[in-house]
């Protein structure tokens, strides 16, 4: 049984399949958005990390100098 469809009904499938497909594009390109989002926040969240390490280990350099200035523990 062949389905024959009238003209409306092939515009109509016409519009949805253009609406499906501008759809499909739009969502492809919120992913690549928030791919990119996602490696920006990354590298900030690893350049804070890099930072407060580096606060840490002036911290016990400073620990460090103090206790040997003083001769804390080899006294």
């Amino acid at each position: 049984m062949k389905q024959e469809f009238s003209r409306s009904d092939r515009h109509w499938h016409e519009s949805i399949f253009e609406l499906l497909t501008k759809m499909n594009h739009e969502f492809q390109e919120m992913k690549t958005e928030i791919n990119n989002l996602r490696s920006e926040m990354h590298c900030r969240f690893d350049n804070v990390d890099a930072k407060l390490e580096g606060i840490g280990l002036q911290f016990e350099l400073t620990n460090d100098s103090r206790i040997n200035d003083v001769g804390f523990i080899t006294q």
